[in-house]
Protein backbone atom coordinates (compact mmCIF):
# COMPACT_ATOMS: atom_id res chain seq x y z
CA UNK A 1 0.00 0.00 0.00
CA UNK A 2 0.87 3.77 -0.77
CA UNK A 3 0.91 4.79 2.98
CA UNK A 4 3.61 2.15 4.18
CA UNK A 5 5.63 3.96 1.62
CA UNK A 6 4.96 7.17 3.34
CA UNK A 7 5.05 5.85 6.70
CA UNK A 8 8.94 4.94 5.52
CA UNK A 9 9.61 8.29 4.45
CA UNK A 10 9.12 9.77 7.78
CA UNK A 11 11.83 6.80 9.16
CA UNK A 12 13.79 7.53 6.76
CA UNK A 13 14.03 11.09 7.37
CA UNK A 14 14.05 10.61 11.62
CA UNK A 15 16.89 8.63 10.96
CA UNK A 16 18.63 11.28 8.90
CA UNK A 17 18.22 13.57 12.11
CA UNK A 18 19.55 11.93 14.10
CA UNK A 19 22.87 10.51 12.04
CA UNK A 20 23.43 14.23 11.65
CA UNK A 21 23.47 14.78 15.52
CA UNK A 22 25.95 12.06 15.43
CA UNK A 23 28.26 14.34 12.96
CA UNK A 24 28.63 17.33 15.22
CA UNK A 25 28.96 14.94 18.86
CA UNK A 26 31.40 12.69 16.67
CA UNK A 27 33.20 14.14 13.93
CA UNK A 28 35.57 11.38 13.47
CA UNK A 29 32.81 9.72 12.59
CA UNK A 30 31.71 12.33 10.05
CA UNK A 31 32.53 10.51 6.46
CA UNK A 32 30.20 7.66 7.39
CA UNK A 33 27.34 9.18 8.43
CA UNK A 34 27.65 11.85 5.80
CA UNK A 35 27.57 8.93 3.17
CA UNK A 36 24.51 7.10 5.67
CA UNK A 37 22.61 10.25 5.35
CA UNK A 38 22.97 10.62 1.26
CA UNK A 39 21.65 6.72 1.08
CA UNK A 40 18.67 7.93 3.55
CA UNK A 41 18.04 10.62 1.28
CA UNK A 42 17.79 8.76 -1.90
CA UNK A 43 15.86 6.03 0.02
CA UNK A 44 13.51 8.97 1.23
CA UNK A 45 13.19 10.24 -2.44
CA UNK A 46 11.98 6.76 -3.65
CA UNK A 47 9.65 5.93 -1.07
CA UNK A 48 7.42 9.71 -1.72
CA UNK A 49 8.14 8.85 -4.92
CA UNK A 50 6.16 5.50 -5.27
CA UNK A 51 3.59 6.70 -2.26
CA UNK A 52 2.86 9.70 -4.59
CA UNK A 53 2.55 7.24 -8.16
CA UNK A 54 0.16 4.60 -6.10
CA UNK A 55 -1.58 6.91 -4.21
CA UNK A 56 -2.71 8.55 -8.11
CA UNK A 57 -3.54 11.72 -6.20
CA UNK A 58 -2.93 14.75 -7.03
CA UNK A 59 -2.43 16.14 -3.40
CA UNK A 60 -0.39 13.06 -2.53
CA UNK A 61 1.95 13.98 -5.87
CA UNK A 62 2.17 18.32 -4.29
CA UNK A 63 3.12 17.08 -0.89
CA UNK A 64 5.74 14.28 -2.30
CA UNK A 65 7.42 17.17 -4.18
CA UNK A 66 7.32 19.42 -1.26
CA UNK A 67 8.88 16.58 0.82
CA UNK A 68 11.63 16.27 -1.76
CA UNK A 69 12.17 20.04 -2.55
CA UNK A 70 12.47 20.63 1.53
CA UNK A 71 14.54 17.44 2.11
CA UNK A 72 17.25 18.34 -0.53
CA UNK A 73 17.56 22.12 0.84
CA UNK A 74 18.11 20.71 4.43
CA UNK A 75 20.98 18.57 3.42
CA UNK A 76 22.18 21.17 1.00
CA UNK A 77 22.63 23.35 4.64
CA UNK A 78 23.65 20.66 6.93
CA UNK A 79 26.27 19.84 4.30
CA UNK A 80 27.68 23.70 4.65
CA UNK A 81 27.82 23.77 8.09
CA UNK A 82 29.60 20.97 8.59
CA UNK A 83 31.70 21.84 6.38
CA UNK A 84 31.99 24.79 8.38
CA UNK A 85 32.87 23.08 11.20
CA UNK A 86 35.55 20.92 9.58
CA UNK A 87 37.96 24.05 8.47
CA UNK A 88 37.60 25.20 12.03
CA UNK A 89 35.05 28.19 11.73
CA UNK A 90 32.61 27.68 14.69
CA UNK A 91 30.06 30.73 14.26
CA UNK A 92 27.45 28.72 12.11
CA UNK A 93 24.83 31.73 11.36
CA UNK A 94 21.83 31.76 13.34
CA UNK A 95 19.33 32.15 10.09
CA UNK A 96 21.37 28.49 9.03
CA UNK A 97 20.26 26.86 11.90
CA UNK A 98 16.53 28.37 12.01
CA UNK A 99 16.72 26.96 8.30
CA UNK A 100 17.27 23.59 8.99
CA UNK A 101 14.95 23.82 11.87
CA UNK A 102 12.17 24.99 9.82
CA UNK A 103 13.02 23.40 6.47
CA UNK A 104 12.70 20.09 9.41
CA UNK A 105 9.14 21.22 9.91
CA UNK A 106 8.35 21.45 6.93
CA UNK A 107 9.75 18.08 5.78
CA UNK A 108 7.55 16.50 9.00
CA UNK A 109 4.08 18.51 8.07
CA UNK A 110 4.30 17.36 4.49
CA UNK A 111 5.13 13.65 5.45
CA UNK A 112 2.13 13.42 7.55
CA UNK A 113 0.20 14.74 5.32
CA UNK A 114 1.10 12.59 2.80
CA UNK A 115 0.88 9.70 5.06
CA UNK A 116 -2.97 11.39 5.51
CA UNK A 117 -3.63 12.25 1.49
CA UNK A 118 -2.24 8.07 0.91
CA UNK A 119 -4.72 6.67 4.11
CA UNK A 120 -7.41 8.22 2.27
CA UNK A 121 -6.57 6.11 -1.09
CA UNK A 122 -9.69 3.42 -0.13
CA UNK A 123 -12.42 6.48 -0.22
CA UNK A 124 -10.90 8.31 -3.48
CA UNK A 125 -11.39 5.23 -4.99
CA UNK A 126 -15.07 4.34 -3.44
CA UNK A 127 -15.70 8.21 -4.49
CA UNK A 128 -14.57 6.81 -8.36
CA UNK A 129 -16.87 4.01 -8.21
CA UNK A 130 -19.62 6.25 -7.14
CA UNK A 131 -18.53 8.67 -9.90
CA UNK A 132 -19.05 5.62 -12.44
CA UNK A 133 -22.57 4.28 -11.21
CA UNK A 134 -23.88 7.57 -11.35
CA UNK A 135 -23.42 7.63 -14.90
CA UNK A 136 -24.57 4.34 -15.44
CA UNK A 137 -27.80 5.34 -13.53
CA UNK A 138 -27.81 8.45 -15.92
CA UNK A 139 -28.12 5.91 -18.81
CA UNK A 140 -31.20 4.23 -17.99
CA UNK A 141 -32.93 5.51 -14.65
CA UNK A 142 -36.00 4.16 -15.19
CA UNK A 143 -35.40 0.25 -15.55
CA UNK A 144 -32.58 0.53 -13.09
CA UNK A 145 -35.36 2.06 -10.57
CA UNK A 146 -37.64 -0.78 -10.93
CA UNK A 147 -34.64 -3.26 -10.65
CA UNK A 148 -33.78 -1.95 -7.68
CA UNK A 149 -37.29 -1.68 -6.42
CA UNK A 150 -37.86 -5.25 -6.91
CA UNK A 151 -34.55 -5.85 -5.17
CA UNK A 152 -35.65 -4.18 -2.05
CA UNK A 153 -38.79 -6.04 -2.13
CA UNK A 154 -37.26 -9.47 -2.49
CA UNK A 155 -34.65 -8.61 0.08
CA UNK A 156 -37.19 -7.51 2.69
CA UNK A 157 -39.35 -10.63 1.97
CA UNK A 158 -36.15 -12.63 2.51
CA UNK A 159 -34.92 -11.06 5.51
CA UNK A 160 -38.63 -10.97 7.23
CA UNK A 161 -38.87 -14.61 6.46
CA UNK A 162 -35.51 -16.00 6.43
CA UNK A 163 -32.65 -14.08 7.50
CA UNK A 164 -34.71 -12.25 10.45
CA UNK A 165 -34.91 -15.39 12.69
CA UNK A 166 -31.76 -17.17 11.33
CA UNK A 167 -29.84 -13.85 12.41
CA UNK A 168 -31.53 -13.71 15.78
CA UNK A 169 -30.95 -17.27 16.72
CA UNK A 170 -27.21 -17.13 15.38
CA UNK A 171 -27.20 -14.15 18.01
CA UNK A 172 -28.52 -15.52 20.64
CA UNK A 173 -26.08 -18.53 20.17
CA UNK A 174 -22.95 -16.80 19.56
CA UNK A 175 -24.51 -14.73 23.32
CA UNK A 176 -24.51 -18.05 24.85
CA UNK A 177 -21.05 -19.85 23.45
CA UNK A 178 -19.74 -16.04 25.03
CA UNK A 179 -20.97 -16.56 28.23
CA UNK A 180 -20.34 -20.05 28.76
CA UNK A 181 -16.52 -18.70 27.92
CA UNK A 182 -16.52 -16.67 30.26
CA UNK A 183 -18.00 -18.87 33.32
CA UNK A 184 -15.36 -21.71 32.09
CA UNK A 185 -12.85 -18.73 31.99
CA UNK A 186 -13.34 -17.98 35.87
CA UNK A 187 -13.44 -21.48 36.33
CA UNK A 188 -10.12 -21.85 34.78
CA UNK A 189 -8.22 -19.25 37.14
CA UNK A 190 -9.68 -20.87 40.03
CA UNK A 191 -8.72 -24.55 38.49
CA UNK A 192 -5.56 -23.41 37.54
CA UNK A 193 -5.84 -24.97 34.06
CA UNK A 194 -3.62 -22.40 32.18
CA UNK A 195 0.49 -23.22 31.19
CA UNK A 196 3.25 -21.50 29.48
CA UNK A 197 5.07 -21.91 26.32
CA UNK A 198 8.00 -20.51 25.31
CA UNK A 199 9.51 -19.47 21.82
CA UNK A 200 13.39 -18.96 21.46
CA UNK A 201 14.56 -15.63 20.71
CA UNK A 202 17.51 -16.08 18.18
CA UNK A 203 20.78 -13.58 18.23
CA UNK A 204 21.72 -13.66 15.13
CA UNK A 205 25.29 -12.18 16.11
CA UNK A 206 26.07 -14.46 18.14
CA UNK A 207 24.21 -17.48 16.45
CA UNK A 208 22.34 -18.56 19.76
CA UNK A 209 19.78 -18.51 21.69
CA UNK A 210 19.46 -15.05 23.64
CA UNK A 211 16.45 -16.01 25.61
CA UNK A 212 12.73 -17.15 25.55
CA UNK A 213 8.87 -15.77 24.83
CA UNK A 214 6.48 -16.65 27.53
CA UNK A 215 3.08 -17.43 25.64
CA UNK A 216 0.09 -18.20 27.59
CA UNK A 217 -2.30 -20.89 26.53
CA UNK A 218 -5.38 -22.78 28.02
CA UNK A 219 -6.12 -26.42 27.40
CA UNK A 220 -9.18 -26.65 28.17
CA UNK A 221 -10.48 -30.21 29.73
CA UNK A 222 -13.72 -30.28 26.80
CA UNK A 223 -12.57 -27.56 24.55
CA UNK A 224 -8.86 -28.42 23.69
CA UNK A 225 -6.38 -25.73 23.59
CA UNK A 226 -8.38 -22.51 23.60
CA UNK A 227 -6.54 -19.92 21.04
CA UNK A 228 -5.52 -16.61 23.15
CA UNK A 229 -7.49 -14.22 20.55
CA UNK A 230 -10.26 -16.32 21.63
CA UNK A 231 -9.65 -15.86 25.56
CA UNK A 232 -7.97 -12.70 25.96
CA UNK A 233 -10.50 -10.37 24.87
CA UNK A 234 -13.27 -11.76 27.51
CA UNK A 235 -10.46 -11.86 30.09
CA UNK A 236 -10.26 -7.72 29.65
CA UNK A 237 -13.87 -7.11 29.26
CA UNK A 238 -14.66 -9.50 32.91
CA UNK A 239 -11.39 -8.06 34.85
CA UNK A 240 -9.28 -11.08 34.79
CA UNK A 241 -6.48 -9.73 32.57
CA UNK A 242 -4.79 -8.66 36.16
CA UNK A 243 -4.76 -11.65 37.78
CA UNK A 244 -4.20 -13.68 34.97
CA UNK A 245 -1.41 -11.72 34.16
CA UNK A 246 0.06 -11.37 37.04
CA UNK A 247 -0.09 -15.44 37.21
CA UNK A 248 1.72 -14.99 33.57
CA UNK A 249 4.75 -13.01 35.11
CA UNK A 250 4.88 -15.09 38.65
CA UNK A 251 5.16 -18.64 36.40
CA UNK A 252 7.65 -16.91 33.54
CA UNK A 253 9.81 -15.85 36.58
CA UNK A 254 9.84 -19.05 38.86
CA UNK A 255 10.42 -21.23 35.71
CA UNK A 256 13.05 -19.02 33.59
CA UNK A 257 15.44 -18.58 37.32
CA UNK A 258 15.89 -22.55 36.87
CA UNK A 259 17.69 -21.76 32.73
CA UNK A 260 21.03 -20.80 32.56
CA UNK A 261 21.97 -17.24 33.22
CA UNK A 262 22.51 -15.66 29.53
CA UNK A 263 18.66 -16.10 29.16
CA UNK A 264 16.70 -13.94 29.64
CA UNK A 265 12.92 -14.33 29.46
CA UNK A 266 10.42 -12.08 27.43
CA UNK A 267 7.04 -11.29 28.60
CA UNK A 268 3.75 -9.23 27.46
CA UNK A 269 1.88 -7.01 29.44
CA UNK A 270 -1.52 -5.12 28.96
CA UNK A 271 -2.10 -2.04 29.46
CA UNK A 272 -4.62 -2.25 31.91
CA UNK A 273 -1.73 -4.44 33.93
CA UNK A 274 0.59 -1.00 33.31
CA UNK A 275 -1.60 1.40 34.67
CA UNK A 276 -2.55 -0.91 37.60
CA UNK A 277 -0.89 1.17 40.62
CA UNK A 278 0.39 -2.05 42.04
CA UNK A 279 1.94 -3.35 39.18
CA UNK A 280 5.81 -2.49 39.93
CA UNK A 281 5.17 -3.84 43.36
CA UNK A 282 3.71 -7.19 41.26
CA UNK A 283 7.00 -7.20 39.03
CA UNK A 284 9.13 -7.35 42.33
CA UNK A 285 6.98 -9.38 43.84
CA UNK A 286 7.86 -11.94 41.56
CA UNK A 287 11.57 -11.03 40.74
CA UNK A 288 12.00 -11.70 44.76
CA UNK A 289 9.93 -14.99 44.90
CA UNK A 290 11.70 -16.31 41.84
CA UNK A 291 15.14 -15.08 42.95
CA UNK A 292 15.09 -14.16 39.07
CA UNK A 293 17.87 -11.25 38.19
CA UNK A 294 16.19 -7.98 37.19
CA UNK A 295 17.79 -7.63 33.88
CA UNK A 296 17.02 -11.53 33.23
CA UNK A 297 13.31 -9.83 32.62
CA UNK A 298 12.13 -8.10 29.50
CA UNK A 299 8.44 -6.64 29.44
CA UNK A 300 6.77 -6.46 25.83
CA UNK A 301 4.11 -3.65 25.14
CA UNK A 302 2.34 -2.40 22.46
CA UNK A 303 1.36 0.87 21.36
CA UNK A 304 -1.82 1.11 22.79
CA UNK A 305 -0.21 0.45 26.42
CA UNK A 306 1.00 4.60 25.70
CA UNK A 307 -2.44 5.73 24.41
CA UNK A 308 -4.50 7.65 26.61
CA UNK A 309 -2.69 8.89 30.40
CA UNK A 310 0.70 8.24 28.29
CA UNK A 311 2.36 10.72 30.84
CA UNK A 312 1.37 8.56 33.77
CA UNK A 313 2.13 5.37 32.05
CA UNK A 314 5.82 6.14 30.78
CA UNK A 315 6.78 7.30 34.38
CA UNK A 316 5.81 3.55 35.54
CA UNK A 317 8.42 2.39 32.44
CA UNK A 318 10.72 4.55 33.30
CA UNK A 319 10.63 3.22 37.17
CA UNK A 320 10.64 -0.32 36.06
CA UNK A 321 13.31 0.44 33.29
CA UNK A 322 15.46 2.30 36.40
CA UNK A 323 15.23 -1.22 38.06
CA UNK A 324 16.95 -3.18 35.57
CA UNK A 325 14.35 -4.29 33.40
CA UNK A 326 14.30 -4.23 29.70
CA UNK A 327 11.41 -2.87 28.00
CA UNK A 328 10.39 -3.77 24.27
CA UNK A 329 7.77 -2.15 21.76
CA UNK A 330 6.34 -5.16 20.23
CA UNK A 331 4.46 -5.86 16.79
CA UNK A 332 6.27 -2.11 15.70
CA UNK A 333 5.04 -0.99 12.36
CA UNK A 334 1.79 -1.86 12.92
CA UNK A 335 -0.84 0.49 14.04
CA UNK A 336 0.16 4.17 14.65
CA UNK A 337 4.18 3.49 14.68
CA UNK A 338 4.32 7.12 15.61
CA UNK A 339 8.20 8.28 15.90
CA UNK A 340 7.12 10.27 19.22
CA UNK A 341 7.54 7.15 21.12
CA UNK A 342 10.80 6.91 20.87
CA UNK A 343 11.36 9.88 21.72
CA UNK A 344 9.06 9.78 25.32
CA UNK A 345 10.86 6.60 26.30
CA UNK A 346 14.46 5.15 25.94
CA UNK A 347 13.29 1.48 24.35
CA UNK A 348 15.40 -1.40 24.35
CA UNK A 349 14.38 -3.15 21.60
CA UNK A 350 11.67 -2.73 18.53
CA UNK A 351 10.08 -5.75 17.41
CA UNK A 352 9.15 -5.76 13.99
CA UNK A 353 5.50 -6.84 13.04
CA UNK A 354 5.27 -10.81 11.40
CA UNK A 355 3.36 -9.02 8.46
CA UNK A 356 6.65 -6.89 7.13
CA UNK A 357 8.80 -10.21 7.64
CA UNK A 358 6.72 -12.31 6.16
CA UNK A 359 6.20 -9.75 2.85
CA UNK A 360 9.90 -8.94 2.88
CA UNK A 361 11.07 -10.99 0.41
CA UNK A 362 7.98 -11.05 -1.69
CA UNK A 363 7.23 -7.38 -1.99
CA UNK A 364 9.85 -4.53 -2.25
CA UNK A 365 7.38 -1.99 0.05
CA UNK A 366 8.38 -4.63 3.12
CA UNK A 367 11.43 -4.79 2.62
CA UNK A 368 11.88 -1.07 2.51
CA UNK A 369 10.03 -0.71 5.89
CA UNK A 370 12.38 -3.42 7.57
CA UNK A 371 15.25 -1.54 6.13
CA UNK A 372 14.19 2.22 7.58
CA UNK A 373 13.03 0.42 10.86
CA UNK A 374 16.17 -1.40 11.45
CA UNK A 375 18.35 1.66 9.90
CA UNK A 376 16.42 4.00 12.89
CA UNK A 377 17.38 1.38 15.58
CA UNK A 378 20.98 1.46 14.71
CA UNK A 379 20.76 5.31 14.29
CA UNK A 380 18.91 5.12 18.88
CA UNK A 381 21.39 2.32 19.53
CA UNK A 382 17.83 -0.22 19.78
CA UNK A 383 17.90 -4.01 19.55
CA UNK A 384 15.85 -4.84 16.58
CA UNK A 385 13.89 -8.43 16.91
CA UNK A 386 12.55 -9.63 13.49
CA UNK A 387 9.29 -11.79 14.15
CA UNK A 388 7.86 -14.17 12.26
CA UNK A 389 10.65 -15.84 10.52
CA UNK A 390 9.99 -19.07 8.42
CA UNK A 391 12.09 -19.41 5.99
CA UNK A 392 15.83 -19.77 5.32
CA UNK A 393 15.07 -16.77 2.94
CA UNK A 394 13.44 -14.81 5.29
CA UNK A 395 16.67 -15.12 7.71
CA UNK A 396 18.86 -13.99 4.80
CA UNK A 397 16.74 -11.08 4.34
CA UNK A 398 16.67 -9.52 7.85
CA UNK A 399 19.83 -10.71 8.72
CA UNK A 400 21.28 -8.19 5.68
CA UNK A 401 18.76 -5.33 6.57
CA UNK A 402 20.92 -5.70 9.71
CA UNK A 403 18.06 -7.03 12.63
CA UNK A 404 19.92 -7.93 16.14
CA UNK A 405 17.22 -10.35 16.94
CA UNK A 406 15.12 -13.50 14.83
CA UNK A 407 11.99 -15.11 16.42
CA UNK A 408 9.54 -17.79 14.25
CA UNK A 409 9.07 -21.61 13.38
CA UNK A 410 12.23 -21.66 11.65
CA UNK A 411 14.29 -21.54 14.94
CA UNK A 412 11.41 -23.49 16.87
CA UNK A 413 7.56 -23.83 17.88
CA UNK A 414 6.21 -22.62 21.09
CA UNK A 415 7.27 -25.43 23.49
CA UNK A 416 6.25 -26.13 26.88
CA UNK A 417 8.64 -26.11 29.91
CA UNK A 418 9.03 -29.70 30.00
CA UNK A 419 11.04 -29.17 26.45
CA UNK A 420 13.42 -26.44 26.95
CA UNK A 421 16.51 -28.43 27.51
CA UNK A 422 15.92 -29.71 24.14
CA UNK A 423 15.56 -26.90 22.34
CA UNK A 424 18.40 -25.35 24.13
CA UNK A 425 20.38 -28.15 23.05
CA UNK A 426 19.02 -28.54 19.64
CA UNK A 427 19.96 -24.65 19.19
CA UNK A 428 22.82 -24.69 20.92
CA UNK A 429 25.33 -25.51 17.66
CA UNK A 430 24.13 -22.82 15.44
CA UNK A 431 21.29 -22.73 12.91
CA UNK A 432 23.92 -23.57 10.41
CA UNK A 433 24.62 -26.72 11.95
CA UNK A 434 21.25 -27.50 12.95
CA UNK A 435 19.95 -27.28 9.63
CA UNK A 436 23.10 -29.31 8.07
CA UNK A 437 22.15 -31.84 10.65
CA UNK A 438 19.11 -32.06 9.50
CA UNK A 439 19.47 -32.43 5.82
CA UNK A 440 21.89 -35.16 6.70
CA UNK A 441 19.31 -37.34 8.70
CA UNK A 442 15.74 -36.56 6.58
Amino acid sequence: MSINYARAAGADFAAMRVASSHVTRQPSARPRLDDEIDKLAKTLSEDVTIAAERSQSARAAKAAAKVKEAANAWVAIHRRRFQADGTGNNEASAREIDDVDQLSNVVNQQIELLVNYTAGDGFLFRQRALAAIKRDLQLNVVALTVALLLSGLFSWLLARRIIGPVAIASKAASLQSRRALELDLREAMDKDEFTLFYQPIYDLRMDRISGFEALLRWPHPKRGLVPPDQFIPIAEDIGLITPLGEWVLNRACEQAAGWPSELKIAVNVSATQIRDPRFAEVIANALDASTLAPHRLELEITESVLLGNSAETVATLHKLKAQGLSIALDDFGTGYSSLSYLRSFPFDKLKIDQSFVRDATATNGSKLIVRAITSLGRSLGITITAEGVETIEQLDQIRAEGCNEAQGFLFSRPVPATEIASTILNLRGGLARRHLSGAMTG
